[in-house]
């Protein structure tokens, strides 16, 4: 049995450089979610964006406190900075 949860630890055992890049994505992600927001008219591509964006939150929020909770620290401060404007 402790095998089978060392496995399974090991599984989704993210290392630091991955979980930073996929922030990383998150943050672009909501940066088009945002642009894509501001340049369509049609309102179900609208909602479409809002949507997207507030996916891209929810993935960048987790990610962050998984980060912290793995004691995962960025030297570039400024991705945690520029999602916050």
């Amino acid at each position: 049995m402790i095998k089978r949860n060392k496995k399974k630890n090991e599984k989704y055992n993210i290392n630091r450089d991955k979980i930073i890049e996929l922030i990383r994505l998150a943050k672009v992600e909501i940066d088009i979610a945002r642009e894509n927001f501001n340049y369509l008219d049609d309102p179900k591509l609208i909602e479409m964006a809002i949507y997207q964006e507030q996916a891209a939150k929810s993935k960048f929020e987790y990610l962050v406190l998984e980060a912290k909770r793995k004691g995962i620290k960025a030297e570039d401060e400024k991705i945690y900075l520029d999602y916050c404007k």
